[in-house]
C-alpha cells in the first residue's frame, strides 16, 4: 500500500478491528484519531515506513494481542489521549522505538498481570531476572513516566486465522471510517496464503 495510511479511523465508537494483515505501508499501518472505545486485537502490522500503530486523541480502547514489527516506530500514544489500555502485544523490531507516548498522555501498558513481549528488552535490562514468565524490571515506554509493569519474557500465543472483520461489526450501531490496506491469513510457520484487497468501506 502506497498510502499515507493503511486502515484509518476517525472519531467513531465501539468498533472492532481483528484480524488484519497490515503491512508495506508508505506512511502508518493504523491510526485511531479521536476514537473512543475501539478494541484492535488479533492483526499483524509490519513493514510500515513511518508508525505502525498510532493513537490520538480519546480514550478508552483496548489494544492486545497483535504483532507490531519491522516498522519505524512500532506504537505512539499521541497528546491528549488517556485511558487506554494495551496489552499482551509481540512489539519488537521496530528501527526507531518500540513504543513512544507523549508525556501528556496517560495509558496503561499492562494489565496488573501481563504486559507485554518487547524484543529489546534484553537489550536494554540485561541484569533482569524474571519469574513465572515475568520480567523482574518494568520496561519504561520512551518520552514518559508510563511503565509496563510485567513485561512477557516469551511471546504470547496468538491466532492470526484470517476471518473476514467486517463480519464483526454491528451495523446498527457501529461506524467505520477506514481504508483496509491488506488482509491476509497467517499460519504458525509464516505467511500461508494472503488475500490482498483494497476496500474503502463505511458501516452506518
Amino acid at each position: 500500500n502506497d498510502g499515507n495510511c493503511a486502515l484509518y479511523d476517525h472519531n467513531s465508537k465501539n468498533d472492532l478491528f481483528r484480524q488484519n494483515i497490515i503491512e508495506n505501508n508508505f506512511q502508518s499501518g493504523l491510526l485511531l484519531f479521536e476514537s473512543i472505545n475501539h478494541t484492535i486485537t488479533q492483526n499483524v502490522i509490519r513493514n510500515c515506513s513511518n508508525i505502525g500503530l498510532a493513537i490520538n486523541g480519546k480514550y478508552g480502547n483496548i489494544i492486545c494481542f497483535n504483532l507490531i514489527e519491522d516498522n519505524k516506530l512500532g506504537v505512539q500514544v499521541g497528546m491528549g489521549t488517556s485511558q487506554n489500555h494495551i496489552y499482551m502485544n509481540v512489539i519488537r523490531n521496530n528501527t526507531q522505538y518500540n513504543a513512544y507516548s507523549d508525556s501528556y498522555a496517560y495509558s496503561f501498558w499492562d494489565n496488573d498481570t501481563h504486559g507485554h513481549y518487547w524484543g529489546d528488552y534484553e537489550t536494554f535490562y540485561p541484569e533482569a531476572t524474571y519469574t513465572d514468565g515475568i520480567w523482574s524490571t518494568p520496561y519504561n515506554i520512551t518520552n514518559t513516566d508510563s511503565m509496563d509493569e510485567y513485561p512477557l519474557v516469551t511471546p504470547p500465543s496468538i491466532d492470526y486465522n484470517y476471518v473476514n472483520p467486517l463480519s464483526y461489526f454491528d451495523e446498527e450501531s457501529s461506524s467505520i471510517n477506514g481504508y483496509i490496506g491488506v488482509f491476509g491469513f497467517v499460519g504458525a510457520l509464516g505467511v500461508i496464503a494472503g488475500l490482498y484487497q483494497k476496500r474503502q468501506h463505511k458501516i452506518k
